[in-house]
């Protein structure tokens, strides 16, 4: 098949890497990835337990085995069984990216603006010009070109959460720290990162 994925990120380029290692011919298009986001960056061991080819990816990231979680006055520490492993996303997109164009994937750095359904397929709008695939996945987050065009669905609405954040250097956590705030919807976090930690705030959209 011929298949077009819109959005480098991790879904996207763990699809692609995976569905070219089948012989399949697979176009990725972001202008943007690999790319820094406001997000903790953690990775569960299930999810290495799940793909083990991805287990040389873990020495890219800060192994934690204590959480924090606090909520007003009442808190619990947790020592985990196993650590979750926290990346830069830069660095931990990048390498999913790589591993999807050694599999023999093609990565065009350029936007997706609409997608549509064909007799034969799906089509991709691209800088003006309609491309046509047999298969097109929709991988472009949360406000996702892909899936207003081909199912009419809006991002956001009563379960919808915007995140804010910022890495910060030379803090001395060496924990995941999320808190919960009686007076805010939404939460806080404090995850170390390798040569930083991701410092943030999670809250509904509109609150």
């Amino acid at each position: 098949m011929d298949v077009g994925i819109v959005g480098a990120g991790p879904a996207g380029a763990f699809c692609a890497e995976r569905l070219a290692r089948r012989g399949h011919a697979v176009t990725l298009f972001d202008p943007s990835h690999p790319r820094e986001k406001a997000c903790g960056g953690g990775v569960t061991p299930g999810v290495f337990a799940r793909y083990p080819e991805l287990a040389a990816l873990r020495s890219l990231g800060h192994p934690v085995k204590r959480a924090r979680l606090r909520a007003g006055s009442s808190g619990v520490d947790v020592e985990l069984p196993e650590p979750i492993d926290i990346f830069s996303r830069q660095r931990f997109d990048g390498a999913l990216l790589e591993r999807a164009l050694a599999a023999g994937a093609v990565l065009e750095p350029r936007r997706v603006r609409r997608a549509r359904a064909e007799e034969s397929g799906a089509g991709l709008l691209v800088d003006g010009e309609w491309r046509g695939f047999d298969l097109v996945v929709g991988a472009d987050g949360a406000a996702s070109a892909v899936r207003r065009c081909l199912l009419g669905e809006k991002p956001g609405g009563p379960g919808g959460y915007a995140t804010a954040g910022f890495h910060v250097s030379g803090l001395p956590e060496d924990e995941l720290f999320v808190e919960f705030l009686p007076d805010m919807r939404g939460y806080l976090w404090s995850f170390p990162r390798p040569g930083h930690s991701s410092v943030g705030i999670a809250a509904p959209v509109g609150a």
